[in-house]
């Protein structure tokens, strides 16, 4: 186990003045100990975020973020339709009618 220093910030914003001294096996372990959120380690600064850096080296940090909530996660990537699945230019269903397999 090592000696870390945490801060936490919520919307970019240091919460607290002072940071936190914890001993923990690794940077997300620590990251954990301060925020109790699902943390990543991408994510936006408007959301809550952990910054992490040992004590003996504190040019090297990592930050965590928590989760985004379901509702807030990216749009899947839409792939484009194949071939089969399109129709012949300039004909146009109206809602409700049955397409017919050829």
């Amino acid at each position: 186990m090592e000696l870390y220093f945490a801060q936490c910030f919520t919307s970019g914003l240091r919460v607290g003045k002072e940071c936190r001294d914890i001993e923990a096996g690794s940077f997300l372990e620590a990251a954990r100990v301060v925020c109790d959120e699902p943390l990543e380690t991408s994510g936006q600064t408007e959301r809550k975020r952990v910054r992490v850096w040992l004590q003996d080296t504190p040019g090297i940090s990592m930050s965590f973020y928590a989760k985004a909530p379901k509702h807030q996660q990216p749009a899947p990537v839409l792939k484009p339709a194949s071939a089969e699945d399109r129709l012949p230019f300039g004909v146009f269903l109206h809602p409700g009618t049955p397409v017919k397999n050829t």
